[in-house]
């Protein structure tokens, strides 16, 4: 066992038996080196490993292999990381109280909004979970942010959950896209999946065979398919608003839609069905404005042109080149298939350009705005923006206020904006080749951040290196050692001499 000072400590170990390390209070730093190959022809042993950073902001940084890890970083802004990806490995890291990241372990973050890149249980707090290859991502309390998780549960609070096998998004108002399953569970939730379970509350489903066992008054199916979507209605009588997508809703050819069924307790009036001929929004180029009352709306096929009104709209273009507008209201707005405009309005809008080269537009509010596929072009206005590309070469601009920008692959522009923004790059997002370097037009030292903890720097002024390019700066990092031309990321920034540590997110 070693027992480190209540300062800051720096320690580096090479693991030759079982060891335990205290390290206390203060900013500690701790590296811990296990066996560089496990997968050698020469047998070498691998041992375990129990860390306890104690009250601080703690880096724990574990290279090569070990048979089994307890990591703890207790109170404090944590980084934990296991730099070699070992599916294998046992263990578990807890950040312990304040906003941890934990990377290349399932983790655990307690309070404090935590980034876990591996799955595990973020508590209390607004997480954001990357699934990884260790079981079920459980966000807890708190609005949560969960991609790629074999199991997810968002608990209590507004989640975003992405993909999956069987999610659930717990109570709040959560978003559940994708996944073979869906539940949505208490509030009102938008949920696209092949099989869904609305839960309490008034939802919007998207799937081939939704459950209505738990169905709500209000509650809006959307049926992608027409093969063996719905054989029964079981859940509370009331208004559902069903859209059918896809032309074989009539399978047997008697011109009658085979989804709808009677079931005892549901009369006619308690249905009303949508996207067929001679509807507004069939397959055909619609125009359609709704009222100041929270609405749902679906375009279907063709180019349509869909406006929200004044209450809490959701809005979803379907095939085709399509304008979605929310106006005023907290909105959902996504465009689907085709080259789509999306407009927020007035509100806190969560826009979805989908497949397609996209246009979206936050305007006024603290918006959430995602590309997808394609090459977009997205603007968040006014407000405390979440700016997303993703797929595709993109042009991002966060307007006034202090957003978050993601340019995602492709070769982006960036632009950030009045305020204090933080840009935000992943492996592989952009490389030091001109066709695949993205640029920020306006980084302001000293107030904005490039965020890219990501890429585990351990050595700052090792692993960082700058190149002068016209009026401007190419910041890479190089953590193999291998030249700027191989380097692991490079971003190109206009305007910019020089850049402090400061500058820099590491994480």
């Amino acid at each position: 066992m070693t027992d480190l000072t209540e300062g800051n400590d720096v320690l580096v170990l090479n693991l030759t038996q079982n060891s335990t390390i205290n390290a206390l209070g203060g900013n500690d730093t701790l590296t811990i080196i296990g066996v560089a190959d496990r997968y050698s022809e020469e047998e070498l042993p691998l041992y375990s490993i129990t860390a306890n950073g104690g009250a601080g902001d703690d880096r724990i940084i574990i290279q090569g292999y070990v048979s089994s890890a307890t990591i703890d970083g207790g109170a404090g802004h944590d980084f934990i990381s296991f730099i070699e990806d070992d599916p294998d490995r046992p263990g578990i890291a807890y950040g312990g109280d304040g906003n941890d990241t934990i990377l290349g372990i399932e983790g655990v973050g307690g309070a404090g909004n935590d980034y876990l890149g591996n799955g595990g249980d973020g508590g209390d707090g607004d997480d954001t979970i990357y699934g990884g290859d260790y079981g079920g991502s459980y966000g807890g309390a708190g609005s949560d942010m969960i991609f790629d998780a074999t199991i997810a549960d968002g608990g209590a609070g507004d989640d975003f959950i992405w993909g999956g096998e069987v999610i659930s998004g717990g109570s709040g108002s959560d978003y559940l896209l994708g996944g073979y399953y869906a539940y949505g569970g208490a509030g009102n939730d938008i949920i696209l999946s092949n099989f869904a379970d609305g839960g309490a509350g008034r939802d919007v489903w998207f799937g081939l065979y939704p459950d209505l066992n738990a169905g709500t008054d209000g509650d809006k199916i959307v049926l992608n398919d027409g093969h063996h979507l719905v054989s029964s209605f079981s859940g509370a009588a009331g208004e559902f608003i069903l859209t059918a997508e896809g032309a074989a809703i009539d399978e047997d050819g008697d011109g009658v839609a085979d989804w709808v069924y009677e079931h005892p307790g549901l009369s006619a009036t308690d249905f009303l069905a949508t996207g067929f001929d001679g509807d507004p929004l069939a397959a055909v180029d619609d125009a359609f404005t709704g009222t100041a009352a929270a609405e749902y709306i679906h375009g279907g096929g063709g180019d349509d042109d869909l406006s929200g009104g004044g209450g809490l709209d959701f809005i979803f273009g379907g095939f085709g080149h399509d304008v979605l507008s929310g106006n005023a209201g907290d909105d959902l707005l996504v465009g689907q298939a085709g080259d789509d405009r999306l407009y927020g309005g007035s509100g806190a809008d969560e826009l979805d350009g989908g497949d397609g080269n996209d246009t979206l537009s936050g305007s006024a509010g603290d918006d959430f705005a995602y590309g997808g596929a394609g090459n977009d072009v997205i603007a968040g206005g006014d407000g405390n923006d979440r700016l997303l590309g993703e797929g595709g070469d993109d042009r991002v601009n966060g307007g006034d206020g202090d957003d978050t920008i993601v340019g995602g692959a492709g070769k982006d522009v960036l632009t950030g904006g009045n305020g204090a923004d933080r840009f935000i790059f992943a492996a592989g997002d952009s490389k030091a080749g001109g066709s695949l370097r993205d640029v920020i037009t306006d980084f302001e030292t000293g107030i904005d951040k490039l965020d890219i903890s990501a890429l585990h720097i351990t050595d700052y002024a090792g692993q960082i290196g700058f190149q002068s390019i016209g009026s401007g700066l190419i910041v890479y990092a190089d953590l193999g050692g291998n030249g700027y031309d191989n380097s692991d990321f490079a971003v190109q920034l206009t305007g910019v001499n020089a850049l402090a540590q400061s500058d820099f997110i590491l994480a």
